[in-house]
């Protein structure tokens, strides 16, 4: 820990920046299926592109996961709650969101059981959860947007990394998206998953 801290002295939290409340999260997990087979979870909350997350968790879940997109949905539920929460904070300071709060995801199972009707037999052990996600939706309190993994902030908060994207994940982390909007890192996201389809597919023609 002593040689951590003295290596990331440099390294700061940073809050305040632009005056216009923008609340988003980004939620992961790390599906684990052997040891005590608890998943790990995490997931990180702002409140503008200017200032790093206001509150983030990373840790391991209170039931045995089935799958990745069972992990991803445990994760999901604890993100959305924390959310919920901080717009009714925000509601009761005279400031309340007009619009759904972002959750960012990198798992697109989860984001289409969340979204559409695809709950089977497979799924009855967390159809609880994926109507109240469902609800939550439906209601305007949030909208999920799929990020590959490489722009999924809280993915640091899940697994070990390489430097180069722990670096980067961190650093939004603790210090924000110096001043981005939020429509740009969306198109960024979009960009970087039309690339990722364009390789993948010119590869598998060779």
């Amino acid at each position: 820990i002593v040689g951590y801290l003295k290596s990331t002295a440099e390294r700061q939290l940073v809050l305040g920046g632009s005056p216009d409340l923008i609340l988003f999260a980004f939620s992961d997990a790390s599906y684990i299926a052997e040891g005590s087979s608890m998943s790990r979870l995490g997931g990180c909350l702002f409140l503008g592109l200017s200032s790093g997350a206001f509150s983030s968790f990373s840790k391991l879940a209170k039931l045995v996961a089935q799958s990745s997109m069972h992990a991803e949905l445990f994760a999901l539920d604890e993100v959305i709650r924390l959310v919920l929460h901080t717009r009714q904070i925000l509601e009761f300071l005279g400031l309340p969101m007009s619009e759904p709060s972002i959750v960012f995801i990198d798992n697109r199972s989860a984001q289409d059981m969340c979204e559409l009707l695809k709950m089977t037999h497979k799924t009855a052990s967390i159809n609880k959860t994926i109507n109240w996600i469902r609800e939550r939706i439906n209601e305007g309190d949030i909208t999920l947007h799929f990020v590959p993994t490489k722009l999924n902030v809280a993915d640091v908060l899940t697994k070990p990394l390489p430097v180069d994207v722990y670096m980067g994940h961190t650093d939004k982390l603790m210090g924000g998206f110096r001043g981005l909007t939020i429509e740009h890192y969306i198109a960024r996201s979009t960009l970087t998953i039309d690339m990722l389809y364009l390789v993948n597919a010119d590869s598998s023609t060779h």
